[in-house]
């Protein structure tokens, strides 16, 4: 119960300080349903830590706050294995009856928890809700298409002025 007073607060705090920034959007948040967690951590256990695995996320939810949305995962199944820092040809991977994109995540089986530039590229190419990578048992990032979008034509913008 402390854990989760403890979550609201920060979250809380994390809301109020984005709208202080005066931020051209809401901030999202990503989470996970205790028992999905559970069987994701299970799940990343037991894999060897030699390789990288993909994840589609089948299920989950977005809670309109105030201040930021929460998107709740619900329901994981495994893709597939790669190898130790790639998996190949995610394009067709992970989408749904109609070829939409879901959102996935992979394991970084070295425990890098940042994004690689083949990551990167795949986010924005895939364009799902969202996209992760698991560094390690609770530990995940999060990426939105939008998001690198957004910077990347900032950056563009930024080259003429």
């Amino acid at each position: 119960m402390n854990r989760l007073f403890l979550l609201s607060a920060l979250l809380s705090a994390a809301a109020f300080h984005a709208g202080a920034q005066q931020l051209p959007y809401k901030v999202t948040i990503v989470d996970w349903q205790r028992n999905a967690l559970e069987r994701q951590v299970a799940a990343y256990r037991g894999e060897p830590a030699f390789r990288e695995v993909l994840y589609c996320i089948d299920s989950w939810k977005t809670l309109g706050e105030s201040r930021f949305d929460r998107v709740v995962i619900e329901r994981v199944r495994r893709e597939r294995g790669g190898t130790t820092h790639s998996i190949v040809d995610i394009g067709s991977a992970c989408t749904t009856p109609s070829g939409e994109p879901l959102p996935m995540f992979h394991t970084h089986s070295d425990g890098n928890c940042q994004f690689s530039p083949e990551d990167i590229v795949s986010i924005i190419a895939r364009r799902a809700q969202f996209e992760g990578v698991q560094c390690g048992d609770h530990h995940f990032i999060w990426g939105f298409a939008w998001q690198l979008l957004a910077v990347a034509n900032a950056v563009e913008s930024a080259k003429f002025k």
